[in-house]
């Protein structure tokens, strides 16, 4: 009875494990889906850094928009929003 249970106790946490690898999988394929057609991140970079923003420090992504942070060429702070499929600053 005991190896039994032992058993039963392994193919449960097989499963839980199988299930947790398969949600992550599903993320990684909604971020895929969420960045699909967006223009990549280091063209827009170098279009700031062309227009005078020259040290980035922070990038975030969300809802189509990439917001960046940080210091321009005459150290003043920003705070802009790009439309990661145009590269266009919207904000």
């Amino acid at each position: 009875m005991r190896h039994v249970l032992t058993a039963v106790a392994a193919v449960v946490v097989a499963v839980c494990l199988s299930l947790g690898a398969l949600a992550s999988e599903d993320e990684k394929g909604k971020k895929a889906l969420k960045m699909e057609g967006t223009m990549p991140l280091s063209s827009i970079v170098r279009q700031l850094e062309e227009s005078g923003y020259k040290k980035i420090a922070e990038i975030e992504f969300e809802r189509g928009l990439y917001e960046i942070k940080g210091r321009k060429a005459d150290d003043s702070w920003f705070e802009i929003y790009v439309d990661a499929h145009t590269g266009a600053i919207v904000k």
